[in-house]
């Protein structure tokens, strides 16, 4: 296994600025609003840089001027580049095994998530992260992945499912390569993993709920044949497999949100007024970071008062998609929110139907009486909504809400059906 736990040039400097600030990890945790065991880590190397909104928390945490923000940031910089030749020799070493996406832009919130899908992973072999659309699943997925990758040096795979339509591809599987065959064949998938698979691996299966009877199908076959491999699944629903551990991911916090937010403003706020305007629109997308980025991007035609406005109609941004050159060419929020509803039954269907009146949380009596059914049947439908990622949902109450730019999409859908 390569080492990855040397020393880091930013952890040094950040011991010693809090050493000589008399500060102890735990203090400074509670000053930047992270983990002891972030500090911890990042002192001692087991992280060699911190991600962007960490590095502004501890700068603020520590209370430093110009030049010491300045040291700190540089040393930051110098610990990324160490990490980057660090993941070259990873994927030096493991040549075709490694297929993770790349990201430029920053990733925001989700240490809870973060650390809780590490715990799962570390001790299960099958873990389905599950979610609405745009909520953040194959980011932190991707993310979790990619930390394992560094931290361990493991052999990671990443297959997109759903960029392989008509089947699920055995051979994009075993050796990351394009395939032309659309059939699942167990065996052939068999053969050509265990021969490449001598050390314990990590596959990444992404975007799946279009192919999830095959996918299970496969998943099942790979972990009887490879007692080392440990899978994660990136899914609107989860595959319903003996074993599968399902992590189900909410929307961002109000600061993750936030700082979402203002990151992918790209400078467009300025004003104290601004601040309360992108918690104000931040609060109307309720979190969702596919939602959050789309808007911010609109920042560049018109102002955040108006922005802010707009976002009274939970439909404004179902046209629209993520620009981006250095990727493919995404889908736009309602072709994506439209695959979620895509495999709904009659009776989902009008239960939804039902529901998009509500603009908040409802109870489940509320749902009950409005569809006009048991509250049993109406149990049993609601349940459902929540696994296909239709419904979000608060466990100790029963309460149920659509999110926005869902409910935007149902009302839609409804316009059209009923005119």
């Amino acid at each position: 296994m390569i080492d990855l736990q040397g020393p880091s040039a930013f952890g040094e400097c950040l011991r010693d600025m809090r050493v000589s600030r008399g500060l102890s990890q735990q203090m400074l945790a509670e000053r930047a609003t992270i983990s002891v065991a972030a500090v911890c880590a990042l002192e001692r190397g087991r992280r060699h840089a911190p991600y962007r909104e960490t590095l502004q928390l501890l700068t603020t945490a520590l209370d430093l001027d110009s030049a010491g923000s300045t040291k700190l940031a540089n040393a930051a910089s110098i610990s990324q580049e160490r990490r980057t030749r660090l993941r070259r020799r990873v994927v030096s070493k493991n040549h075709d095994a490694t297929r993770l996406p790349w990201y430029l832009s920053a990733f925001f919130g989700r240490r809870s998530e973060t650390q809780s899908l590490l715990d799962v992973v570390a001790g299960q072999r099958l873990v389905t992260v599950c979610g609405a659309a745009g909520i953040g699943k194959s980011r932190l997925a991707i993310h979790v992945t990619t930390m394992l990758e560094e931290l361990d040096g493991k052999a990671i795979r990443y297959v997109d499912v759903g960029a392989h339509r008509g089947g699920f591809h055995t051979l994009a599987v075993a050796g990351g390569t394009e395939s032309r065959e659309a059939a699942w064949t167990p065996l052939l998938h068999a053969q050509i993993l265990k021969e490449t698979t001598d050390n314990a691996r990590v596959l990444l299966l992404d975007n799946c709920e279009n192919e999830l009877e095959a996918v299970a199908a496969g998943v099942v076959s790979l972990l009887r044949a490879c007692p080392n491999l440990r899978i994660i699944v990136a899914s609107r629903q989860p595959l319903r497999i003996s074993g599968e551990v399902v992590v189900r991911v909410g929307p961002l916090d109000e600061f993750a949100a936030e700082a979402l937010f203002r990151d992918r403003a790209c400078g467009n706020i300025a004003s104290r007024d601004d601040q309360a305007r992108v918690k104000t629109a931040c609060h109307k997308l309720d979190g969702v970071p596919l939602a959050i980025e789309l808007a911010a991007g609109r920042l560049r035609a018109m102002s955040l008062s108006e922005l802010c406005h707009t976002l009274d109609d939970p439909a404004m941004l179902l046209g629209c998609r993520l620009e981006s050159r250095d990727r493919p060419p995404s889908e736009t929020l309602r072709q994506s929110i439209q695959r979620s509803f895509a495999g709904l039954t009659d009776d989902e269907g009008e239960m939804v139907r039902h529901v998009s009146s509500f603009a908040g949380a409802f109870l489940l009596g509320e749902a009950a009486n409005a569809v006009g059914q048991d509250r049993w049947r109406t149990l049993d439908v609601m349940a459902s909504l929540v696994e296909k990622g239709v419904l979000e949902n608060e466990h100790s109450i029963s309460r149920y809400r659509m999110l926005g730019t869902t409910r935007g999409y149902a009302l839609e859908l409804c316009t059209r059906q009923c005119p």
